[in-house]
């Protein structure tokens, strides 16, 4: 049941993260994206360790919506060419 519940964010997120890793890569150069995938990849390492699979379920819902936020924010702002 968790599996089917997940699914919806996790694959929102990596399809967005895909494509705003792109975006920052070109923009930014490689280092940021490389940053924040390390960061994510720190947070899922632990996460596992200091939370139930309910509090899991609860974070990544979290998580997602406050992406969806800055997404929306990112997406507002206009380029700065």
């Amino acid at each position: 049941m968790m599996l089917l519940a997940c699914i919806p964010p996790v694959f929102v997120a990596m399809v967005m993260g895909f494509v705003m890793a792109i975006y920052a890569g070109e923009t930014f150069g490689v280092a940021l994206p490389a940053l924040t995938l390390l960061a994510g990849l720190a947070a899922a390492w632990h996460l596992p360790k200091f939370y139930a699979a309910r509090d899991q379920l609860i974070a990544i819902y979290l998580a997602w919506a406050v992406a969806l936020v800055c997404v929306l924010i990112a997406v507002q702002m206009p380029d700065a060419a």
